[in-house]
């Protein structure tokens, strides 16, 4: 999707910050197992659900059963202890590295806990696996899975939870890029001896050492080898410590104030009379704008307008699908924030304070018009808009051709109302279904003539929607060409409705009192990596994203900005400039930080293992499956930017896995629960014609 957005100014320069809590791999007596996604997907081996929630977060394990993956740092006997039904009679066999354990005799009723001993003789140092086998093919369920020394901790009753309970000896093991910067460790008590191993991926070396400390600072200058491994070896009398903080504070790098030059926001908000515009053009990519060198001149309206803005060319959407970017950019926060991830049930939280709802706070008349159900009023994408038009009810493919019209409308109702207006247009196209209309219909594919063309239309659909999300099919060349020319040519009919609204608003004098931002929601496969459409394409063609803003009086000589942002950069932005607030730990398009963690997601399905992105530029890691069939495929977008060279090391994958546990683990305190929705008819039938349903 694209978006256009008319602004006005405000500056978001913003130092970089505060320290980020990160918590190490655990080598210890102690396992508290977290069954929400992705923290320990690597640990659950064979067929596990993802994770899942009924009021409480659970797995679940069937078919043949799985196995779960835990280390150790010495031998002892450990009590494993689970919370677990069962959804239909069956019998639970468990076995520790291989030698039987007990069998369960399990029948359906509410949970119960079981506990088993792990006898000091069948456990090894390093990793060991207990695995679970069924007599049939029933489901289990998961809700707590705890493996411990038999006795109680031994710390105080009263005492604060820790981020962690270890029992020494214990090791923690830390994966750090590049980046320098400075750590710090508390623990709740002194440990007798602690050193401190460092691992480049050619051996360990010890670095330092300390005894009787239960703090550690320690600053790491930045280094030209990545990832590195920061071993901490904990050792000492068998006891039971509490690590009370585990910390980074990443240093800003080398060109990472990205502010486009020395001239101050031009004063902004609604008090100015400057309004916003948001034009969204849903599955537009980034490399098909011929702005951004494309070979066909595909966008020539909307290259006019990046002539006088600023184009950001390392621009990154926080989702592969519509409903979750589209939360993003609305709410501000990344969608395991926000958790409206499930096209089926997951609506925006009514306690998330929108975009639009500042805006109208701020001044605004905002008004939305919209061609997507995933952007609509059963979504709860209408907080905050005083009039939010549905396109889909009157027909389930609307055209971009019917949004001119619309804009109109709602510059005539702010004029009536004497308030600049905030609109958002969530346009359809390029999106399938492919119905431009000439001249733009045979632009640029041949063999089709006549318009409308139902022949035409039948092959594109049996191409589109014939792989599955995880298809060996093979397309034929000419497939592929006839797929790439007509998304051009309905990228072409985008950006010629686009042209007339910028010519709208020069008619109507509103050219040098509107800011504009044109951006995606998300990508589209066409062909690349043998995967068409989205959804679960988090290669750079299904998440890097067109991003181009134009405040009149600011952005007029316009620039080419190569910093990595994300949506909700650009959301902070936006309510920092013209709702006159500071997003709460929110950076911004224009701020001074280290290089960024950008994490992208693939879309939620039911006992389905998310697929993550993981962009820290130039690397991007893609991070796929979950135990022993977990992946991770690392890219180096300045020499291969379309990501068919894959580079990874088992230092690489075990670095960008706790790098996306961390982020989301510190995202966790903000995360809210979804709001239930339920498609209408005429959801339904527009979501059919566009090949969700």
């Amino acid at each position: 999707m694209i978006l256009l957005f008319i602004l006005t100014s405000g500056c978001d320069r913003e130092a970089a910050g505060s320290p980020e809590t990160i918590l190490p791999e655990i080598s210890s007596q102690r396992h508290q197992f977290v069954l929400q996604a992705p923290e320990h997907d690597r640990y659950f081996l064979g067929q596990w659900s993802g994770s899942l929630f009924d009021g409480h977060a659970y797995r679940t394990i069937s078919g043949a059963g799985g196995g779960l993956r835990f280390s150790v740092e010495s031998p002892r006997t450990l009590l494993f202890t689970s919370r677990l039904r069962a959804e239909a009679a069956c019998n639970l066999a468990i076995a520790l590295n291989r030698t039987q354990l007990k069998t369960l005799d399990l029948a359906p009723g509410p949970p119960a806990e079981q506990r088993i001993l792990l006898p000091r003789r069948l456990l090894r140092s390093g990793d060991n696996i207990l695995t679970f086998t069924l007599d049939r093919p029933e489901r289990i369920r998961f809700y707590r899975i705890t493996i411990a020394p038999p006795e109680k901790p031994g710390f105080p009753a009263d005492a604060q939870p820790p981020l962690a309970w270890l029992q020494l000896p214990a090791a923690l093991d830390y994966y750090l890029g590049a980046h320098g910067g400075k750590m710090s460790l508390r623990f709740t008590a002194p440990i007798p001896r602690i050193r401190l191993l460092r691992d480049d991926g050619t051996g360990e070396s010890l670095e330092k050492e300390w005894t009787d400390r239960s703090r550690i600072e320690l600053d790491m200058p930045q280094s030209t080898i990545a990832p590195r491994r920061l071993r901490f070896q904990l050792d000492g009398p068998p006891r039971d410590i509490g690590l009370v903080q585990s910390q980074f504070l990443r240093q800003a790098g080398s060109g990472a104030n990205a502010t486009p030059g020395s001239r101050p926001f031009p004063q902004t908000g609604a008090g100015t009379g400057m309004n916003v515009l948001v034009i969204l053009l849903d599955s537009a990519r980034a490399d098909r704008l011929s702005c951004a060198g494309y070979h066909r001149a595909t966008t020539p309206n909307i290259d006019r307008l990046a002539g006088r803005a600023w184009r950001f060319e390392n621009a990154w959407a926080e989702a592969a699908y519509t409903l979750a970017s589209t939360a993003t950019l609305f709410s501000g926060l990344a969608p395991d924030q926000h958790n409206a991830v499930s096209n089926y049930f997951g609506g925006l939280n009514p306690d998330i304070t929108t975009l639009a709802e500042i805006m109208q706070s701020s001044g605004y008349h905002t008004a939305a018009v919209s061609a997507i159900p995933y952007c609509g009023r059963t979504f709860r994408m209408d907080q905050g808009f005083v009039s939010f038009i549905e396109l889909f009810q009157d027909t389930p493919q609307p055209p971009a051709s019917a949004f001119p019209s619309q804009l109109e409308q709602i510059i005539q109702q702010a004029q009536t109302k004497q308030q600049p207006f905030f609109a958002y247009l969530h346009v359809r196209e390029p999106h399938i279904d492919f119905l431009m209309p000439p001249p733009y219909f045979g632009m640029f594919h041949r063999g089709y003539s006549e318009y409308p063309n139902e022949e035409f239309l039948k092959r594109l659909k049996d191409i589109y929607f014939s792989r599955g999300e995880y298809t060996e099919k093979k397309y034929t060349a000419s497939d592929l060409e006839l797929l790439n020319d007509a998304y051009d040519e309905n990228l072409a009919f985008a950006d010629a409705i686009v042209g007339e609204m910028l010519a709208m608003l020069e008619k109507r004098g509103l050219q040098d009192k509107t800011a504009v931002v044109v951006l995606g929601d998300h990508g589209e496969g066409l062909g690349e990596h043998n995967q068409i459409g989205h959804n679960t394409v988090l290669y750079p063609q299904g998440l890097h994203i067109p991003l181009i803003l134009a405040i009149p009086g600011w952005s007029d000589a316009g620039a080419v900005l190569s910093h990595p942002v994300s949506t909700s950069d650009l959301t902070a932005t936006l309510i920092r400039v013209f709702g006159g607030k500071t997003a709460a730990k929110r950076k911004g398009l224009f701020s001074l930080r280290p290089t960024p963690t950008l994490i992208s997601r693939s879309i939620y399905f039911h006992e389905y293992h998310n697929h993550w992105s993981i962009l820290e530029y130039p690397f991007q890691a893609i991070i796929s499956g979950h135990g022993d069939a977990l992946t991770c495929r690392v890219f180096n977008l300045e020499t291969d930017p379309r990501a068919f060279s894959p580079q990874a090391t088992p230092l690489q994958t075990l670095y960008y896995f706790q790098r996306l546990v961390n982020v989301i683990r510190n995202r966790r305190e903000e995360k809210l629960a979804p709001m239930a929705s339920e498609l209408k008819q005429k959801e339904i039938e527009s979501l059919k014609s566009l090949g969700y349903l």
